[in-house]
């Protein structure tokens, strides 16, 4: 059974797969884009998750060993493979730039400019830069916003139109284009006024309250 129906956490799930992803593609990315190599073992992937899943021991119920051991590591193992098999095959004898995991972008400019300025944040989980274009791929373990792919394409090229834009959900094995644009930036930067001008949002008078807010890393007023 998938880990939502499980007594797993699907968020606890959600966060090791994407670390378990993330250290995979450190420890590639090198030979990605010196040699177009993507080879990697079904025993390596299922070291990375074992090591992953001991260090998140605790959060684990005891009953579940035999379900993560001979279920679940077998099947995101074997999915990971089959993942990265496809993007070889699709890049196969293409330059490629980048091949980087958690890609996070904050910009240095700001995306609005007014009585406050609005920065964009985000990390998105696979960038591929190639001769052909540019590629972002969100990892999913569940139910997918397809708005958060466009939104990382207007972080990382200005425009939700510069990047191929893909899904791949570690549990089902499956790989899903999104090619219909569900964010544009000005849709993006509308929604954004529209919410400074609204009730639910208030300037502070100074800066210094900004400390204290919750909000702070991502308003960035306070910096």
């Amino acid at each position: 059974c998938p880990p939502e129906e499980s007594d797993i956490s699907s968020r606890f799930f959600g966060i090791l797969v994407h670390k378990v992803l993330e250290e995979i593609v450190k420890g590639m990315w090198k030979e990605v884009i010196s040699k177009g190599n993507f080879n990697i073992d079904n025993n390596y992937i299922k070291e990375i998750l074992s090591k992953h899943f001991s260090y998140n021991r605790a959060k684990i119920p005891l009953h579940m060993d035999n379900y993560c051991s001979e279920i679940m590591i077998p099947i995101i193992a074997s999915n990971i493979e089959k993942f990265f098999n496809y993007i070889e095959a699709k890049y196969s004898n293409i330059e490629i730039k980048r091949f980087q995991g958690e890609k996070g972008v904050y910009e240095t400019k700001p995306f609005i400019d007014g009585d406050i300025q609005i920065f964009l944040r985000g990390v998105a989980d696979l960038v591929i830069e190639s001769e052909i274009g540019n590629e972002i791929i969100d990892y999913k373990t569940g139910g997918a916003n397809k708005e958060q792919l466009d939104y990382y394409s207007i972080i990382l090229y200005e425009d939700e139109k510069k990047a191929q834009k893909s899904i791949f959900n570690v549990w089902k094995g499956s790989i899903e284009a999104h090619e219909e644009i569900k964010l544009t930036k000005e849709a993006l930067k509308e929604d954004i006024i529209d919410f400074l001008k609204s009730n639910e949002y208030s300037l502070a008078e100074k800066t210094t309250v900004c400390n204290s807010c919750e909000y702070i890393k991502i308003c960035g007023r306070g910096r």
